[in-house]
């Protein structure tokens, strides 16, 4: 890896490296030589996957039971985009926020259940369209 980096080069530094072409080479090499069975990691969008959990925990149990899987065309993932990029655009954006915080603090069980549906109901009382309001 030394060998692609300018002899000025200290630490490499994934934070430096990726703000240069060169740089980016250098990772990009680096990755690829890493043994299959090593760790992964990717970059996400944070309130998206916090609404791909929602769907995950909130939205799937009631399809499942109403006998639909939301897994299996794809309709989880379109669920979940429609809500991250529809959500603050269609209602009102600090209640979205305060939405997905709800989730959080849910999920790590800090908030009851109570608490968070109670803030849900809140955002979709910000909603103007009925059909997108009723997604949530």
């Amino acid at each position: 890896m030394r060998k692609g980096l300018p002899r000025t080069q200290g630490e490499p530094k994934y934070s430096s490296l990726s703000k240069t072409g060169k740089g980016r080479e250098v990772l990009i090499w680096a990755f690829t030589q890493l043994p299959p069975t090593s760790t992964r990691s990717y970059v996400a969008d944070k309130r998206f996957m916090v609404v791909t959990k929602m769907v995950d925990l909130l939205v799937e149990p009631l399809a499942h039971a109403d006998g639909f899987n939301l897994y299996t065309g794809g309709e989880a993932h379109r669920l979940a985009s429609t809500l991250h990029f529809g959500g603050p655009a269609l209602g009102d954006p600090a209640k979205y926020e305060k939405m997905l915080q709800a989730f959080v603090y849910w999920a790590r069980q800090l908030r009851d259940t109570e608490s968070l549906f109670d803030t849900i109901s809140d955002y979709r009382r910000s909603v103007a369209n009925p059909w997108f309001a009723d997604l949530m």
